[in-house]
């Protein structure tokens, strides 16, 4: 386990912006709300477009009514060649007048798909649930598709997620916990001592070679919201429990010329104990050979301590 500051930042965050070109007729929520995904937001003024469906629609009448002329036409004529009243290049001028006017008619129908499409851009919905961020207009202003300001930005948080620096020393422990199949998980105590538990999801690819640290990113489900975008928090990262681990503080681990070594305590004396150290987490060394469960060691250790000294054994506050 090792400390850190993560900053919390949303799961999603989708900038919402106009796909067409008018007058904002209707904001449909306030600023900061909560909202569900499909939820009407904005309302663009539809008459202009509705005006363009009316006239796609009115185009493509007239020209049906053309298209069943030439193939009325184009039937006559074939009747007529084969009596012999009527000559081949007039059949053949009526059949391409029907091919002409059939692909003006598809033509026809793509300009009222578009202008259908159009209009339905004028309502725009929520494409996520989330949290609705500052109005960058407000009703009665014109919005065009090239404007770089969103109207909105919506962030989701639930589930959110933490940026952790974590320093490239801890790489190797952490991945090696990955791939060994254990879920590394993340711990977070709030401010009124509630705890959140995540897991670490997101492992960049390089270390940033300016600070030594490389890039994770755990997600929790936050579900109350606790955790917002842009806060920072404090939190733990467990890469792995083991639960018969010796450990000791740091101010009770010794360096002497054959190594590092812990005063014990027996019999109210100390005895030097070589030990074995593993990694450090915190203020605290795994010990990995040289201990026994239960055993009394010295973590504030005096000056002149040395094997064999008296001690009074206390109890850490």
């Amino acid at each position: 386990m090792w400390h850190s500051v993560g900053q919390v930042e949303a799961s999603h965050s989708i900038a919402v912006r106009p796909q067409v070109t008018g007058i904002l007729q209707k904001v449909a929520f306030e600023e900061g709300e909560a909202v569900r995904q499909g939820q009407l937001l904005f309302r663009i003024d539809p008459a202009p477009f509705a005006a363009a469906v009316a006239q796609a629609k009115a185009q493509l009448a007239k020209d049906q009514a053309v298209l069943d002329n030439a193939r009325w036409q184009a039937k006559r004529q074939k009747d007529l060649q084969g009596k012999s009243f009527a000559s081949a290049l007039d059949f053949e001028n009526a059949k391409s007048l029907v091919a002409e006017t059939e692909a003006t008619i598809a033509l026809d129908r793509a300009a009222l798909d578009q202008a259908e499409i159009q209009l339905g851009y004028c309502d725009i919905h929520a494409p996520i649930d989330g949290y609705t961020g500052t109005l960058s207009v407000k009703a009665g202003n014109l919005v065009q598709t090239s404007q770089s300001t969103p109207l909105v930005t919506i962030n989701q948080i639930h589930p959110a997620l933490v940026r952790i620096s974590a320093p490239q020393t801890e790489l190797e422990t952490i991945r090696g916990s990955q791939q060994t199949g254990n879920t590394l998980h993340v711990q977070i105590e709030t401010h009124d001592h509630k705890a959140l538990d995540g897991d670490l999801i997101f492992i960049d690819n390089a270390a940033d070679p300016a600070t030594g640290t490389i890039l994770l990113k755990a997600r929790f489900d936050n579900a109350d919201g606790e955790l917002w975008p842009g806060t920072f928090v404090e939190l733990d990262l467990v890469s792995g429990v083991e639960p018969h681990a010796q450990v000791v503080p740091e101010t009770a681990l010794q360096q002497g010329q054959n190594g590092p070594f812990v005063f014990l305590v027996s019999n109210d004396h100390v005895k030097v104990q070589p030990v074995i150290t593993g990694r450090q987490v915190g203020n605290d060394v795994v010990i990995e050979h040289g201990l026994n469960v239960g055993a009394q060691v010295v973590t504030r250790v005096p000056r002149k301590l040395e094997d064999g000294s008296a001690v009074e054994a206390r109890t850490s506050q």
